[in-house]
């Protein structure tokens, strides 16, 4: 008995050693990409020492596209029809054939946020925009004091040099752009593994934001262009990164939910609507594992280096999207606007609060008199 009692221990001790052995040499790769999201101790494992191909540097960037309208410098030319007499060429009337805007790629608290070198031009009827802002005060009677102008004139001083144009349809014409939501975020990647601590906009449904939809997911190229990313973070050039799309929720019949749609003008100058459809951003996984594999099928490779892939069958909701990470990945999450209502419980109080403290002073009149007296309005909400 004894002998077996010594024999069963050795076994045991024979395994404790091989497991501590095994994940002294994995780290916590094992259990990067086996996550669970009710496990939130998983995203605070800390680290005495850093390695950072179990533990990365990672850069976490909120995106949003928006239609902006195509407001920009004009562009214009001659009118051939005006015959004037003693109008000599640079002062004949312009004809407007469109505009040269700037691409947004600054922040708008960033200085000269409309500055930019990338440059795009949209062409149609176009509306010049008279800043009559800019001649009050440009005339001044015979006492030298300045007098509101206003008034658009057709003096080269006061030609326009701005304006929009419109599309086929009469509508302003746009185009689609990124804009950045929040700061970007530096974090080692055991801090936030998974998309419930990295997307700010996860809510806890996980796949149901009322606002944004979630419909892309931007990743740096490992090497000189996960560098280049991160010394010019709000790059938007999209050969430095891997441009995947989120996989598709669909309903129980199979079909595409629309839950928005995104105006544009395309190049044939008419309006378009793209739909935005329900996605499913709980079926994203983040590893560290560069042998990772799910059925038998491991990551894909590019350059020998592995890239996002995707697993299973596209048109089902079993379709996922495992994004590898390593040091200085920045992984940009790009969302769509969505449509409808969102409605929220409130009590709402019809009182006159513009003295401060109505109880007091005994000013019980409700806002529909008070109205008549004042010009503004003050109301309290108070939340359920």
């Amino acid at each position: 008995m004894k002998a077996k009692t010594n024999h069963l221990l050795r076994k045991i001790l024979s395994v404790l050693i091989v497991g501590l052995f095994v994940m002294q040499q994995c780290g916590l790769e094992v259990f990067a990409d086996q996550f669970d999201g009710n496990d939130v101790n998983r995203g605070t494992v800390e680290q005495k020492t850093r390695d950072p191909k179990v533990n990365p540097s990672i850069t976490i960037q909120h995106y949003l596209y928006f239609s902006a309208v195509s407001l920009g410098s004009l562009e214009s030319a001659t009118d051939s029809t005006d015959n004037r007499e003693g109008i000599d060429e640079e002062h004949k009337r312009k004809v407007y054939t469109g505009v040269t805007y700037n691409e947004r790629v600054k922040n708008d608290w960033e200085d000269s946020p409309w500055e930019s070198d990338l440059r795009q031009k949209d062409e149609g009827i176009t509306l010049p925009i008279y800043n009559t802002e800019r001649r009050i005060g440009s005339q001044k009677d015979s006492n030298g004091v300045a007098t509101v102008s206003g008034i658009p004139d057709n003096g080269a001083d006061s030609k326009p040099g701005y304006g929009v144009v419109l599309n086929n349809e009469g509508k302003f014409s746009s185009h689609l752009r990124l804009k950045q939501l929040f700061l970007d975020e530096t974090v080692n990647y055991l801090e936030k593994p998974q998309m419930p601590y990295m997307n700010r906009l996860y809510d806890s449904e996980k796949d149901n934001n009322a606002n944004y939809m979630l419909r892309e997911i931007w990743v740096s190229k490992p090497g000189a262009s996960s560098s280049t990313v991160k010394n010019n973070p709000s790059t938007q050039d999209a050969n430095l990164f891997f441009k995947m799309t989120v996989p598709l929720k669909y309903k129980t019949d199979g079909q595409k939910e629309v839950v928005g749609h995104i105006e544009t003008t395309n190049e044939a100058n008419q309006s378009v609507s793209e739909e935005v459809y329900r996605r499913d951003p709980s079926r994203v996984i983040f590893t560290n594992n560069p042998e990772y594999s799910l059925n038998g099928k491991k990551l894909d490779q590019e350059n020998g280096e592995v890239k996002p892939t995707y697993f299973g069958d596209e048109n089902s909701n079993s379709y996922t999207l495992v994004i590898p990470v390593s040091e200085d990945t920045t992984i940009r999450f790009a969302f769509d606007p969505t449509d409808g209502e969102v409605s929220r419980d409130a009590d709402f109080f019809d009182y006159d609060i513009s003295d401060g403290n109505p109880a007091v002073s005994g000013n019980t009149q409700t806002i529909q008199n008070w109205l008549l007296s004042k010009d503004a309005v003050w109301l309290m909400a108070l939340p359920n």
